[in-house]
């Protein structure tokens, strides 16, 4: 079976085991899907569709998986940093902003599980999912504490530049066959990938944008696990297969 894994943010959610959008209008199958059901394979769902998912979990997640056939990654955007404990990462927010995220977040009993990832990733890279639950006041303040004293948008920039770096240079020593999927304006100008096939368009398939008026395929994620209708999600596992047979057939 073709180890294919999926490396991202939530462009690259999946409709698979999603029992609690079955009583919801919310019926495309993402790419993630038709490139499961194309290659008859799965790829970890512990690797994608993170929230906020930051380049150095990225990172962390690709040197932890093993016996890689082909990667996709959907790379990040600097404006996220990495909460390692949990199974989300975040932007900088105003305190009455987090107050409001929390608020939404926290448990009924007013707790927030945070993952023990070490735990997690123990075992041959079986995911085991162990949770430790702390009070969200308590969580809510140690992110307070983490913008506060501990992240600046130069640093969480050069940190993502850093993990990208490494990301390609780990690729290319490993010999990963691995697609990048960017955005322009993520990437410094300065830099330049060593491995795989680098594609510059997929990701605005989730963005209304102007400078993008072909792909205007993004509906919200009120009506799609990704946020990308049927037609955008097609269009976008047709060119990654193309990409993985190239890979394959390399």
């Amino acid at each position: 079976m073709l180890n294919l894994q999926i490396f991202g943010y939530s462009i690259t959610n999946s409709m698979y085991k999603r029992e609690k959008y079955e009583a919801k209008d919310i019926t495309p199958k993402t790419f993630v899907d038709l490139l499961h059901e194309h290659y008859q394979t799965e790829s970890s769902p512990w690797l994608r569709g993170i929230p906020q998912c930051s380049e150095e979990r990225i990172l962390y997640n690709l040197k932890k998986t093993k016996d890689i056939d082909v990667a996709v990654i959907f790379h990040s955007d600097p404006k996220f940093y990495l909460v390692f404990p949990d199974q989300r990462d975040h932007d900088l927010k105003s305190d009455k902003d987090l107050d409001d995220f929390m608020a939404r977040s926290v448990n009924p009993d007013d707790t927030y599980g945070l993952f023990n990832l070490e735990e997690r990733y123990k075992d041959k890279n079986i995911f085991n999912l162990n949770v430790t639950a702390y009070p969200g006041e308590f969580v809510k303040q140690l992110i307070k504490f983490q913008q506060s004293y501990l992240q600046s948008p130069d640093i969480m920039k050069n940190r993502y530049y850093g993990a990208l770096i490494q990301i390609d240079q780990y690729c290319t020593y490993k010999k990963i066959p691995v697609i990048h999927c960017v955005r322009r304006d993520s990437i410094p100008s300065w830099f330049s990938f060593t491995s795989g096939i680098v594609d510059w368009e997929l990701q605005e398939y989730q963005y209304i944008d102007p400078k993008f008026p072909d792909y205007q395929y993004s509906i919200g994620y009120h009506k799609s696990v990704n946020s990308i209708n049927e037609e955008g999600n097609i269009i976008i596992a047709n060119t990654l297969k193309s990409y993985i047979d190239q890979l394959l057939q390399s």
